[in-house]
């Protein structure tokens, strides 16, 4: 049913990208990371038939910090079950683009670590048991597609200016450009008076805009922007307990790393959980 408000704070997320996909896929076999709910049920569908199969293989499409995390984490779930088990990346043409390039042949020698095979493709859909590429087929099991996101469905039926992606157009107060009384931030927002990644990074930081903006707006006071850092701590993590931390041009890795990673993770879940 419809719900009246007063004022509106969004931080729904957003769909997972899978217009790469063409006309022909079965797309049962291709399972999106997009909403996590529905993925995980999915996940478990992947380790029931992984446990009843003497070789299960398994395609990651995607080319950013999401996919390379999938496919290290997946690589270890599925051998442990049985070590004939393998998963891919199909990552097009550049891996983890944005990032420097030390970072990069950082990641690259954790999934050679892992025995992933990396396939410089794009994936363009799935047919009869093969992932479909812009080089040659590649026979799997099922496939994730861990693809960037679109802007989620349900905005186009309001009133909301959206880009053309379909995500909520919002000012560096994180405020709606269309709607005074609407604030957004996260995967389902976009800036459009400066550039902003869809990153969870920014999407924690927003939301403390967010909420001293709540306060201004209510009381009619100036309205705090949201001013990007240059460079962000971001953790991978390799699926192991092993992590690799990136600080712009600077990156180490090692089991620390994981577990601070760990406990700003849970820090996070504690802090936000119970919301």
């Amino acid at each position: 049913g419809a719900l009246d408000y007063d004022f509106l704070s969004l931080n729904t997320g957003a769909d997972t990208d899978m217009r790469w996909l063409d006309q022909h896929t079965d797309n049962d076999a291709v399972i999106a990371i997009r909403p996590l709910p529905a993925f995980m049920e999915k996940w478990q569908h992947i380790l029931n038939a992984a446990a009843q199969s003497p070789r299960y293989q398994l395609a990651v499409v995607g080319a950013g910090a999401a996919a390379v995390e999938l496919v290290m984490a997946a690589q270890v779930a599925l051998q442990r079950i049985h070590p004939q088990h393998q998963v891919y990346l199909v990552c097009g043409e550049t891996l983890l683009a944005g990032f420097h390039e030390r970072f990069r042949r950082q990641v690259t020698k954790q999934l050679a670590r892992h025995r992933i095979p990396i396939i410089e493709a794009r994936g363009c859909g799935y047919q009869d048991g093969h992932l479909l590429t812009s080089k040659k087929p590649l026979p799997v099991d099922a496939v994730i597609a861990a693809t960037g996101v679109v802007g989620a469905a349900w905005t186009t039926h309001t009133d909301l200016d959206t880009t053309d992606g379909g995500f909520i157009s919002v000012t560096a107060a994180q405020q709606s450009t269309s709607h005074d009384n609407v604030f957004a931030v996260g995967d389902v927002a976009t800036h459009v008076e400066q550039h902003v990644a869809h990153s969870g990074v920014h999407a924690v930081h927003g939301s403390k805009i967010i909420s001293k903006n709540m306060t201004a707006y209510l009381a009619g006071l100036p309205l705090t922007r949201y001013r990007p850092r240059a460079q962000s701590l971001y953790i991978l993590s390799c699926g192991d307990k092993f992590a690799i931390a990136s600080w712009g041009r600077y990156s180490v890795q090692g089991r620390i790393w994981w577990y601070i990673k760990r406990y700003i993770d849970r820090r996070f879940v504690a802090a936000h959980g119970k919301d």
